[in-house]
């Protein structure tokens, strides 16, 4: 998160053990730091960590938030900027703010902070690990993603050979009824764990179709474990299947957080996440693999997403010749 002041006239921003409350819970604890005029100031840290939080305290939009309490001083120009006097809009023409979109670097999380020290001429595998642990440690990301950093570097592998055409398929007739009752009997317990309940409405005569049973099973195991994540507890996620012009269509349809519709339209892009809260601390590279396979097996994948109420993730396969 970075404040950039475009020019001398706004002065400094002073901040002094600074507390921030939503009710009962406190966001922020004895925050005090100083931010210079003219210069780039970056604040980094973790998803949830309070970035946010801090930086609407500093043209006062949490005041809109309701239950919310501020205990120290932040100044602007040597005035307390939350002082009875002070205009807000005033503050806000001064203290403007551009929320957060995400720009996701190309390669992996450890290529991208690799990259530079590699530009420069260090390639030694031990002395390029120690680099990259250590900065994640030092911007306390390491817990959060260490476990990740393999397993990105073999979906992006992975996302390579199937853009290329090196992932061979094993095509032959699949029974997916059958794939969808394996898949959902292996993910109970995780639908269990976030007491969510999963239906089937599987027509008992539904074709086979022609693909590779493995690449399927990725996909499904994909969708369906998303729909798991981003479902409230206690509500649904409904599997069903149907034919449509010599196609059987799957859907996995949750009753979750959704999509917004600006969003819509990228949401099978490699790394596209739709904000933090959404992210779920995935790789933001399943729903791009999926669709690649699907589309390698001449089918396609689509989603019907309305926001705060649910998303209907559907793809295609073609019926295998009887």
């Amino acid at each position: 998160m970075t404040i950039y002041n475009s020019s001398c006239d706004c002065g400094k921003i002073s901040v002094k053990e600074v507390n921030l409350h939503y009710g009962r819970f406190q966001a922020l604890r004895n925050i005090t730091m100083e931010i210079p005029q003219c210069a780039i100031t970056a604040i980094i840290g973790p998803s949830g960590c309070g970035k946010s939080s801090f930086l609407r305290l500093l043209n006062r939009m949490n005041d809109i938030i309701n239950r919310v309490r501020v205990e120290g001083t932040i100044q602007l120009d040597g005035i307390p900027i939350y002082d009875k006097s002070i205009d807000v809009v005033d503050l806000r023409k001064r203290v403007g703010m551009v929320f957060q979109k995400q720009n996701p670097f190309p390669m992996s999380i450890f290529d991208n902070i690799a990259f530079g020290p590699r530009q420069h001429g260090t390639n030694n595998h031990k002395v390029l690990d120690e680099l990259v642990e250590r900065s994640l440690r030092h911007t306390a990301l390491w817990d959060e993603i260490k476990d990740k950093l393999g397993q990105m570097v073999n979906e992006l592998g992975e996302l390579s050979r199937i853009e290329s055409g090196e992932l061979k398929l094993t095509l032959e007739p699949v029974d997916m009824a059958k794939v969808i009752t394996r898949i959902t009997d292996r993910l109970k317990a995780q639908a269990d764990r976030a007491r969510l309940t999963v239906n089937l409405d599987i027509p008992p005569d539904l074709p086979r179709v022609m693909g590779d049973a493995n690449r399927i099973e990725q996909v499904l195991i994909n969708l369906v474990q998303n729909a798991i994540k981003f479902t409230h507890q206690k509500e649904r996620v409904n599997i069903s299947s149907m034919v449509r012009d010599q196609m059987v269509l799957v859907s996995v349809l949750d009753t979750g957080i959704g999509v917004p519709e600006d969003d819509l339209p990228h949401i099978f892009e490699r790394f596209y996440k739709v904000d933090k809260a959404r992210s779920g601390g995935g790789t933001g590279l399943g729903l791009a693999i999926a669709k690649h396979i699907v589309q390698a097996h001449g089918g396609d994948i689509w989603v019907e997403s309305e926001e705060s109420k649910g998303s209907n993730f559907i793809f295609s396969l073609p019926i295998a010749s009887s």
